[in-house]
């Protein structure tokens, strides 16, 4: 039996925040360009120094892409964030790319 499997790359796999995402905004600006597609998935890591003092167990969120602009650089999400995302001089949020497209193809006559 042979089996054949087919990919996209998506690059990079994660990257920072270029600036401060804040609750309500439905998009993030990246420091780095992706080739990411609308309908996949990406998580937002918390910022915050203790998010043990709010009363949650993290601030980390996981949006659907809705579209891709600006050369890459700009990612807008299916609905607005919840949580304020930092990224400053000292450090930045990290979005990181859930989704993967692999196709898996057999022999035809294959079980």
């Amino acid at each position: 039996p042979i089996l054949d499997i087919f990919g996209r790359r998506f690059y990079p796999t994660w990257t920072r925040l270029a600036r401060k995402a804040r609750a309500g905004d439905d998009r993030v600006y990246l420091q780095q360009k992706v080739n990411w597609h609308p309908g996949q998935e990406v998580l937002l890591t918390t910022t915050i120094r203790d998010d043990t003092d709010i009363g949650t167990p993290n601030q980390n969120e996981v949006r659907t892409i809705k579209a891709v602009g600006d050369g890459g650089t700009v990612v807008q999400f299916d609905r607005p964030l919840e949580y304020t995302h930092y990224a400053g001089t000292e450090y930045q949020g990290e979005v990181a790319l859930l989704s993967r497209h692999v196709n898996l193809e057999g022999e035809p006559d294959s079980e």
